[in-house]
């Protein structure tokens, strides 16, 4: 008994945790959807915990799934009907469970080590599985979510394709963790004597799947954002022709107050002669139904008389009753009924003596016009000379005295005359307005004056336009919004209306490509490829570790001697050095006394060899000291002349020696650099330049721009090669022919390599056999200090 009751505790704690994994799964799940509206992941972590529980417990982790999964479908669809809630929880609890059950049992089947792999045999069965398994919730749920309308009928096959993605992955990524867990947590006798067995294809092949998810929802999200944009310039575009309609509607009453004021009383024939020529040629701009003059009246009775001497005999001054018929006006300070109007006919005539402020909405857009003196609208309203119900705008201009400049609105409220209106049906002007798109798209017109339900006005698109058929749904912009969709607003005359863009089937499918699933197959199949040889790479990746570990044993050895040899040449160069320069100063002296005759060509060979000598030993010196790093970058200012007169005094002798032309012109530029490291570089190539130049010239000059200085080094040698420009840094940009291969220019260069990238510099080379050589840097020039150019 004690057992039994232990065994169903248990029990209940395991399915109250199966339970609230699913739901906290869920949550993070809907968190990362890829489509808010259809609530569809691209990871859905509660398949991996349904076929992890049933790998792990069976048929007992049914009830934490259902209890989940039900739950988490309640929650989510709590807007719907008890019973349409019940019916979808009911029903796509089981889908999942379903799915799950067939997966586990198809790899209990055919991969006995699943899920935690133990070939890639096993591992790309139990993938293929999975695939199987995830594609029966997928395709029940998204049918019965298009049953109740949750999914668009033209996003239905769509959907069942991500909502599979979001199954399998699901069941890829979480299964072998979630297993793992579980057992740990139940403290099984699972054999996880190896971690390599579970974190190389497994762990391998849920990264590449988590990558293809992510890659696939960038990719379907910048579709949906491309689509998105497209929606929104249309939606701009119709605003904007939109609003500049009823700007154009709005000169038209601008006409007829230019018109009042160019007469002390305006009668009818000139009215009608005047908007005959303004408007008759071209016509009323469409969806206008007419044009009008309503003065402001004090005295009705005065205002019938007057109307009746002009020949209008039935005119009355009224109203329209609760009962929607005439009646005369009530007592009210002012009236403004309709007096003049354009065109005439039988049906505008039916307004003549209509008092535009005998009616709410009517009077609110005339106080508004006459207390800014600006153009006012109003809509909807409905027109009474008219029998159908058709909703209409009433747009108004206010006309005050002739030769006044009202200000204030008690000011505008005296001197007002009446005002120019006009009516328009804004569906017809907003079918006009829009330019004929190629792109199949609705486009719907929302009052945002009005309550939410009632804020449609009118739809528009390439195949129909205008008010809903007989028993059909008002759109409402918040279900237009739920899935892509772009707006716009417009604003004119104190109203506001917002354009709303939403696609067809067919527009969508336009912004579609297969570059997302192609990505998705691709990444799928590489992780499937190289999970199934990770595990003899590991053995490969060890047996290079301990080579690598060898080569840096014998790097830090042959380190440790370069050490030792730059400790060696550093303290070894003082007592090597002086010798030659003592030997250097001998010659010299020798070459300076009267010597026999034919004894000076054999001293001056013996000074010319400890000249060379010592300028070799010097070159050695500094590569070492250049190879290991011992030498300091001091940077400063300095003017190039002194620089200038220290290499004359080096290579100008060694020109006249070789009978070269040799020509110096560094300018007294004030320059940022190490002068001695620079004396060096520029040594070590005019030296190599003279050494290797037979006849011509040798050249060293100095060119300033706005910010830096360039020095242009030449000569009319052989050119270089490629080895020797690679010593450099730089490849030329020419030709080469009879290359030099001297050990001395190359270690030359590699000096020059090092100083250049010591001070940064980028040298240019060009050369060939027909110019020679051309080297090329730039310094960069002193702003502070001055110099001469």
């Amino acid at each position: 008994m004690k057992l039994c009751v232990r065994l169903k505790a248990e029990d209940i704690a395991v399915t109250l945790c199966i339970a609230l994994l699913w739901i906290v799964g869920a949550q993070l799940g809907f968190y990362v959807a890829l489509n808010q509206g259809f609530q569809t992941t691209l990871l859905w972590i509660p398949s991996g915990l349904a076929l992890a529980g049933l790998l792990w417990r069976g048929n007992r982790a049914v009830p934490g799934l259902f209890l989940g999964a039900f739950t988490t479908s309640v929650v989510q669809f709590y807007m719907l009907s008890p019973g349409a809630i019940s019916a979808i929880a009911i029903i796509a609890s089981c889908a999942v469970i379903l799915g799950g059950a067939t997966t586990a049992y198809l790899m209990r089947l055919l991969t006995p080590t699943a899920p935690i792999w133990g070939s890639a045999r096993d591992m790309l069965i139990g993938t293929a599985c999975m695939a199987v398994g995830s594609a029966i919730p997928a395709f029940i749920n998204t049918s019965l979510f298009d049953a109740v309308g949750l999914v668009p009928e033209d996003a239905v096959h769509s959907a069942i394709g991500i909502y599979w993605l979001g199954e399998f992955g699901g069941m890829v990524v979480f299964t072998a963790p979630l297993f793992i867990v579980f057992k740990m947590a139940a403290k099984g006798n699972i054999a996880l004597t190896s971690p390599a067995k579970i974190t190389s294809p497994t762990i391998l092949l849920a990264v590449f799947t988590a990558s293809a998810l992510s890659i696939f929802a960038w990719l379907k999200v910048n579709e949906g954002e491309a689509l998105t944009r497209s929606l929104q310039r249309d939606a701009s575009i119709a605003a904007n022709s939109l609003t500049r309609a009823l700007e154009a509607a709005g000169r038209d009453l601008e006409s007829i107050r230019a018109l009042v004021y160019a007469h002390d009383r305006l009668y009818k024939s000139e009215f009608l002669r005047f908007s005959e020529t303004e408007f008759g040629s071209r016509g009323l701009y469409p969806g206008a139904q007419a044009l009008s003059w309503a003065p402001k009246v004090i005295n009705p009775p005065e205002w019938e008389r007057g109307m009746r001497a002009a020949g209008e005999k039935e005119s009355i001054l009224f109203e329209v009753g609760v009962d929607g018929g005439r009646v005369r006006v009530g007592n009210r300070d002012e009236y403004f009924p309709v007096e003049l109007i354009y065109p005439p006919s039988d049906v505008n005539n039916r307004a003549l003596g209509f008092d535009l402020g005998s009616e709410r909405n009517r009077r609110k857009a005339l106080e508004r016009a006459r207390d800014t003196g600006l153009t006012s609208m109003m809509a909807p309203i409905y027109l009474v000379q008219s029998d159908k119900r058709m909703a209409a705008m009433l747009m108004c201009l206010p006309i005050y005295s002739l030769g006044t400049n009202p200000e204030s609105s008690s000011e505008r409220a005296e001197h007002l005359t009446g005002f120019a209106t006009g009516v328009f049906y804004i569906g017809s002007v907003f079918d006009a307005a829009i330019p004929q798109f190629e792109a199949s798209i609705t486009l719907s017109l929302f009052d945002l004056s009005l309550p939410n339900s009632e804020q449609w006005y009118h739809s528009y698109s390439n195949a129909t336009s205008g008010a809903l058929k007989s028993g059909e749904p008002r759109p409402v912009a918040s279900e237009l919004r739920a899935h892509f969709y772009g707006e716009s607003l417009v604003r004119f005359a104190g109203h506001r209306w917002l354009v709303i863009a939403t696609p067809s089937s067919s527009f969508i499918s336009s912004f579609s490509t297969g570059v997302p699933w192609s990505a998705l197959l691709l990444i799928l199949t590489l992780g499937l490829g190289l999970s199934s040889i990770l595990i003899e790479r590991i053995a490969a990746r060890k047996r290079i570790e301990m080579e690598q570990i060898k080569t840096v044993s014998a790097l830090a050895e042959a380190n440790a001697a370069n050490e030792s040899k730059s400790y060696f040449m550093a303290a070894a160069s003082h007592d090597i050095k002086q010798p030659l320069y003592a030997l250097g100063i001998l010659t010299d002296t020798l070459l300076m006394s009267d010597l026999k005759k034919e004894m000076r060509p054999v001293i001056e060979n013996v000074s010319k060899s400890v000249k060379e000598m010592s300028l070799h030993f010097d070159t050695l010196m500094d590569m070492g000291r250049f190879q290991d790093g011992s030498f300091e970058v001091n940077l400063g200012e300095f003017v190039m002349d002194e620089l200038a007169r220290r290499i004359d005094l080096e290579v100008a002798p060694l020109c006249n020696e070789k009978n070269l032309r040799w020509h110096l012109d560094l300018g007294d530029y004030a320059v940022i650099s190490d002068p001695e490291l620079l004396l060096r570089l520029l040594r070590n190539l005019l030296i190599n330049a003279v050494s290797y130049t037979v006849q011509g010239d040798v050249s060293c000059i100095a060119r300033a721009t706005e910010k830096t200085i360039e020095i242009c080094i030449y000569d009319t040698g052989p050119g270089l090669s490629k080895e020797q420009q690679f010593l450099i840094g730089q490849t030329n940009t020419a030709s080469r022919q009879n290359v030099i291969d001297s050990s001395e220019m190359q270690l030359g260069f590699s000096i020059v390599n090092r100083i250049s990238r010591a001070l940064e510099l980028t040298i240019e080379v060009n050369t060939s056999a027909t110019i020679g050589t051309q080297f090329r840097f730039e310094l960069q020039r002193s702003l502070t200090s001055g110099d001469n150019s």
